[in-house]
């Protein structure tokens, strides 16, 4: 009987154990950090390397802008990205007019081609627009939301009357106060400046609201209140709410609104001075302390 030797090849090819480079590889793979580096790291450096190496190169910047310009004008000249209408949300027909004569369109045109901002700025331009929003919506329609300026009073001043809003800005010119009668009257230069007192002056008025006709400067100092009887009340230059109140609490008392008086001058904070019409009581002034 032949007897068999076993003998152990050691042959390194055969060896079932990993490489040490390929052990060293994967202890790294179990690393979050590693496998982020290859996996996007690694990519992107070769590619801006890549495209370092290529971007100087006019012919590969020249084929760059010729395909993103014919991608452009392919995206743009889809008809759902196309705008045919207008439409202007505002308060004022005429305003609603000039926008859109103003407005450098020709419709149909791709939403690519319109420069919104450029459009919001010119329309921002109007003296009664306080502020514009321009976009282009659903549909194909470019949408044009304003916010006017609306006039709340009437002032005169040396150059003429003006129609203002409630801040004080200058909305329109009139060449007749009958053409806006319907709102309140003001005089005197600076007046536009303190329209914060002349609003607070009015919640104070309220009770004989009717009855304001007007609101004059004077000085550019303070506020003379003018009634329909053309009857003045003189505020003072500081304090005038207070002064406003303590007259409506004697008024309470004493009806002074109802009398027959020309003048109410309460600039004095200690005393009311009453000057009464020349045909009630001829130049004679009554002083309430």
């Amino acid at each position: 009987m032949q007897s068999m030797n076993f003998t152990e090849d050691t042959s390194p090819h055969d060896d079932p154990a990993p490489s040490r480079f390929a052990y060293k590889f994967q202890r790294l793979w179990l690393m979050r950090s590693f496998r982020l580096f290859i996996k996007g790291i690694l990519p992107l450096f070769i590619f801006l390397v890549i495209f370092a190496f290529y971007l100087p190169l006019q012919k590969t910047v020249d084929y760059l802008n010729n395909t993103l310009s014919k991608s452009i004008d392919i995206l743009a000249d889809r008809p759902e990205l196309s705008v045919k209408l207008i439409s202007i949300q505002t308060i004022s027909p005429n305003l609603e007019k000039t926008v859109r004569d103003m407005i450098p369109v020709n419709l149909p045109v791709s939403g690519f081609d319109l420069d919104l901002n450029a459009i919001r700025r010119e329309i921002e331009k109007l003296e009664t627009v306080k502020s514009a929003d321009v976009r282009v919506v659903a549909g194909g329609i470019l949408k044009i939301n304003i916010q006017e300026r609306l006039p709340k009073f009437v002032w005169r001043n040396p150059n003429g009357l003006f129609l203002i809003d409630q801040e004080g800005t200058v909305v329109g010119e009139i060449k007749n106060r009958v053409q806006r009668s319907d709102l309140l009257f003001l005089t005197g230069i600076g007046a536009d400046l303190e329209l914060g007192e002349v609003r607070t002056l009015l919640k104070l008025l309220e009770p004989i609201k009717n009855r304001v006709v007007a609101f004059s400067r004077i000085s550019e100092d303070r506020w003379d209140i003018v009634l329909d009887d053309n009857r003045r009340i003189l505020l003072p230059s500081d304090f005038s709410a207070l002064a406003v109140s303590r007259l409506f609490a004697l008024n309470e008392t004493q009806n002074i609104l109802d009398n027959k008086i020309s003048r109410i001058d309460i600039r004095n904070t200690k005393r009311i001075t009453l000057t009464f019409k020349e045909n009630n009581i001829k130049n004679n002034k009554g002083k309430i302390n």
